[in-house]
């Protein structure tokens, strides 16, 4: 079986490579920032490559706002997770800077909570239907498999995967408790 392999070298850039100038993730990070507030990846990429007079895929894009959210104290900002999909009525600047303190504090206004919970919400499910897919996989495989030693792992690995698709269901199901993105586009709380 394949081991994961954990790169420590402080000299590799995880987004352009080993050989790469921090330079250019830094100069596309802040066209970034300058992009925001936006409501698709695709509108922060063509905001970009119009800033930068070249282009900037969608798909870059997305890599360095992953790259953001694990170094954003190193970075002072970040642009949180926001709901999968095509935005809906009242969706609009999903992706927004938030700048973050030397303390790692962010500073949230109602705007941003509310586009917070609906990405906070929309991570869950799909690790939850991840999770739950690929447990129902492992439980099929683990019939085919021959070695003892094989299908204890795959069970383990089964286990492990369906409390996953659990514990995301409670934190679902406590948000919904306590009211997480209740609040409609116009700022009300629906009622």
């Amino acid at each position: 079986m394949a081991r994961l392999r954990i790169v420590t070298d402080t000299d590799s850039d995880p987004v352009f490579g080993p050989s790469a100038d921090s330079t250019k993730r830094k100069k596309i990070l802040d066209a970034i920032h300058r992009a925001l507030p936006a409501t698709t990846v695709k509108e922060i990429a063509r905001k970009v490559s119009r800033d930068l007079g070249e282009t900037v895929k969608s798909g870059l894009v997305g890599v360095l706002l992953s790259y953001l959210r694990a170094h954003c104290i190193q970075e002072g900002w970040m642009c949180i997770h926001v709901k999968k999909g095509k935005p809906g009525t009242g969706d609009t600047n999903r992706f927004f800077a938030i700048l973050v303190d030397s303390s790692g504090d962010p500073y949230f206004d109602e705007e941003h909570r509310r586009h917070f919970e609906a990405g906070s919400q929309s991570m869950l499910r799909t690790i939850r239907t991840f999770a739950e897919n690929h447990a129902m996989e492992l439980k099929i495989i683990v019939a085919y498999e021959r070695s003892t030693t094989r299908r204890s792992e795959l069970r383990d690995m089964h286990d492990d995967l369906a409390y996953v698709a659990k514990r995301c269901g409670r934190i679902l199901k406590a948000q919904e408790d306590a009211g997480w993105n209740k609040t409609s586009a116009d700022g009300t709380d629906g009622s």
